[in-house]
């Protein structure tokens, strides 16, 4: 006879379960325009490439150590330069606008006149011109320093600056993509909460619905309504505050 009861008590309850899974309340209709989902971003990023890539153009600090190496390397040329051969050439051409043709005596020639027989001697001439028209001068020099301790100094110390310089870049591209992962997880995680703040506004909402709806019936009082209008006041305040 026990038996018999307890399945009956076992059957009842199954099936009160099974009657309350199949007629489960339906949610209240809400309706607000702080429900709707937030306007999209003027620009979407498609990876993390775009993202440091975006940063970089318009970081100051980059820009900056990337000069900074630069001048360091054109400092280190500029110490190189002293201790190469020094190779110096100059050139002059002159060129007169004015000059003078004097002839001048160079030596004789011996002529004879093919008629008459008689041989004379007659001076050689020849023009100089002067001053020399066009003329062309110049000299090479080449020169080389054997042992020059000062150049050597300022040429190591030169490099040692170029590499502390790119040790500053390495380490301003460092902050720059830890910047880049911080405002990537700002951005995400403000997404987030803007989800999460429409989430909880919807059900203020409908516990506030659910409220009035009982307060109607006479199953709760107006401190419960009251309540449930302070709850959703404050999470629509959350929801504005964190958009």
């Amino acid at each position: 006879m026990r038996r018999i009861c307890l399945s009956v008590l076992f059957f009842c309850v199954g099936g009160a379960a099974a009657s309350a899974q199949t007629t489960a309340p339906e949610t209240p209709h809400v309706d607000d325009p702080l429900l709707a989902p937030p306007s999209p971003p003027a620009r979407v990023l498609g990876s993390w490439e775009d993202a440091y890539r975006l940063l970089s153009a318009r970081s100051t600090q980059l820009r900056i150590a990337i000069a900074e190496v630069e001048k360091a390397e054109d400092a280190a040329r500029i110490s190189l330069a002293a201790m190469l051969p020094q190779i110096n050439g100059t050139g002059t051409f002159t060129h007169h606008l004015i000059t003078q043709s004097t002839p001048i005596v160079i030596g004789t020639i011996t002529a004879t006149d093919p008629t008459t027989g008689l041989t004379a001697t007659l001076p050689q001439l020849k023009n100089i011109t002067s001053p020399q028209s066009d003329y062309f001068s110049g000299n090479i020099a080449f020169s080389q320093s054997v042992v020059h301790l000062a150049n050597w100094h300022n040429y190591g110390t030169a490099r040692r600056n170029t590499d502390a310089s790119k040790i500053s870049l390495e380490d301003t591209k460092r902050v720059l993509i830890g910047t880049a992962a911080n405002a990537i997880v700002a951005v995400v995680t403000a997404e987030r909460v803007a989800e999460l703040n429409r989430v909880s506004l919807r059900q203020a909402l409908e516990r506030h619905a659910i409220a009035k709806r009982r307060f109607e019936l006479g199953a709760a009082n107006g401190l419960d309504l009251v309540r449930a209008e302070q709850d959703t006041t404050t999470t629509r305040t959350t929801l504005v505050s964190g958009d």
